[in-house]
């Protein structure tokens, strides 16, 4: 590796990790998605991880849009460096996300793993 890339790096340590941000992205087929439902979906995260213990809610914002990819961008705090305590609550906002976009009609898309260009 380059001196250069290592100066101009972040780096993290995480042995002495105080918390955790986890960011992930949800993408919605905005072909099947009605509007209004589209419009619900920050409120809707934001509320699942608010709720949810050792959290601390960062942002829920529309990202990026390919085609009829809707890319939410999802950005948390866990006050948690418990490894296993990050699994087990990332699985819980998970299954959340997805009874509550089944119940709601908001459908994922078919293909998460798009070649997106930044």
């Amino acid at each position: 590796v380059p001196n250069k890339d290592l100066i101009e790096s972040y780096i993290q340590n995480y042995k002495v990790m105080e918390h955790r941000r986890v960011i992930f992205h949800l993408h919605i087929d905005q072909e099947a998605t009605p509007m209004k439902k589209i419009e619900k979906i920050p409120e809707i995260v934001h509320t699942i991880i608010d709720v949810t213990p050792h959290n601390d809610i960062e942002r829920v914002h529309l990202k990026k849009i390919y085609g009829n990819v809707l890319v939410f961008e999802v950005s948390y705090l866990m006050k948690s460096q418990d490894y296993h305590l990050y699994l087990e609550t990332r699985q819980q906002i998970n299954m959340q996300i997805l009874a509550i976009f089944k119940k709601n009609k908001i459908k994922l898309s078919d293909h998460p793993n798009v070649n997106l260009i930044h």
